[in-house]
């Protein structure tokens, strides 16, 4: 599990996903979202939780709070624990 929390004007430093996630956002003012070649994307401010699953990886990237209150979310990053597949017997 990830815990993100970024103060007011401030950005998380440079990071990548490597594995799907489900993302809950507690706390989303208005952001972006920087990335490596330096493309900036807006991100709306969300007035209430929300939880999203990213199914991909994430390359190097940035983000930004523009807004007045703490970026506040939780990642739940879901990693294989083994490259072979596990079958279960039904009982």
């Amino acid at each position: 599990m990830l815990s993100v929390h970024i103060p007011p004007g401030e950005k998380e430093p440079w990071h990548t996903h490597t594995w799907p996630a489900v993302v809950v956002y507690f706390r989303l003012p208005p952001s972006q979202r920087l990335s490596q070649d330096g493309k900036k994307t807006p991100r709306a401010e969300l007035k209430e939780m929300q939880v999203t699953f990213d199914s991909t990886s994430q390359p190097l990237h940035s983000v930004e709070n523009l807004g007045n209150v703490t970026y506040q979310a939780y990642g739940v990053e879901i990693k294989p624990t083994t490259k072979v597949a596990v079958a279960k017997p039904f009982r």
